[in-house]
């Protein structure tokens, strides 16, 4: 028989998504102090859960300084949150990668603390609006590419090799060993097909060109852009022909989500919309209340493990994935999970 524990705080940390997004923190929560803003708070049923963004663009971890500047601010926004009484917590969007190698140095500082990056609900929610539209598709015509080659990425291809698709390209910067034969893998964005039906947006990495973008899509292609900051920003988005449909992915709808704050500040149109690794703080907080043993699991990683105990309690909670564009929201649905 499990023990039941009592509430802890769900803790987030997260990074401002652009300076115009800084100056609506620094609006919203005074200015940063060490290298972090006051918390965005919110509740789901009766658990508190706050939101600690850091003093870092999406980019600036791709940079000594930056990455150095970033990880003392982590140190600091993680101490916050274990005074404040979190015992999991995400680390989101670009913070991911402050940690290091499946967070070795965070653990050892906080052996009782379950930290992940949230990639298995984001995964989940991603992979399920991918295979809503590729569903649709002929898997041997029709031409499929990724943009990126980390763990979503992965998965991305993945998921086009298990429909039977067989003109998959890849984008990855780096050398990729661990895909079958027939995958084409290329290391710049000239060199995409030009009849893309869909495309997987995986890296916020690279710099895209709108005019040259907007040439590579076939007739009612679909991007499904997983990313924050998104790959297809809204200049882009802009751009694309029409008949091309760009959807957000990798998110949930959770009608239990409540807070204060503008949507908008985490780029969403209205409330109970929720990230993925922002939901997978919510379960795990919810499995550590259940007194499940968390230790035995590695958030730092995708693997079925993860994936079972976290779509067990996506399930119980009867959460939604939405099929959204956050930069023309009117008119779009969802997808029962």
């Amino acid at each position: 028989m499990t023990q039941t524990i009592s509430t802890p705080l769900i803790g987030i940390i997260a990074n401002s998504t652009s300076l115009v997004n800084r100056q609506d923190l620094v609006e919203e929560l005074g200015e940063p102090h060490n290298g972090f803003f006051n918390s965005l708070k919110f509740k789901f049923k009766d658990m508190l859960g706050e939101i600690v963004p850091l003093d870092i663009q999406p980019n600036d971890i791709l940079e000594k300084t930056g990455f150095e500047t970033g990880k003392k601010a982590m140190f600091y926004a993680v101490k916050y949150l274990v005074e404040a009484g979190a015992k999991v917590i995400c680390f989101t969007a670009s913070t991911k990668r402050l940690p290091g190698k499946f967070g070795q140095e965070i653990k050892k500082l906080y052996p009782e603390i379950i930290f992940t990056i949230g990639d298995n609900s984001t995964m989940i929610s991603f992979i399920a609006l991918m295979n809503h539209f590729l569903s649709k598709l002929d898997k041997e015509n029709d031409a499929v590419a990724c943009l990126g080659a980390g763990f979503l990425g992965e998965q991305a291809i993945g998921t086009f090799l298990k429909h039977g698709f067989k003109k998959v390209t890849l984008l990855s910067e780096q050398r990729v060993d661990c895909f079958p034969p027939g995958i084409s893998v290329i290391n710049s964005l000239e060199n995409l097909p030009r009849d893309l039906k869909f495309l997987a947006g995986c890296s916020h990495k690279y710099q895209i060109n709108p005019k040259t973008f907007s040439t590579l899509f076939a007739e009612l292609a679909v991007i499904v852009d997983v990313c924050v900051p998104p790959v297809v920003n809204f200049d882009v988005y802009k751009a694309l022909p029409l008949g091309v449909s760009r959807y957000d992915a990798g998110d949930f709808y959770l009608r239990d989500v409540k807070y204060q704050f503008k949507p908008s500040i985490l780029r969403f149109p209205e409330p109970h919309f929720w990230y993925g690794c922002f939901t997978e703080a919510v379960m795990l907080n919810m499995a550590y209340q259940d007194g499940c043993k968390l230790s035995n699991y590695n958030f730092f990683e995708i693997n079925s493990q993860n994936k079972e105990l976290i779509n067990g309690y996506l399930k119980k909670e009867d959460v939604l994935v939405p099929v959204i564009n956050f930069f023309n929201p009117i008119g779009q649905g969802t997808i029962p999970f």
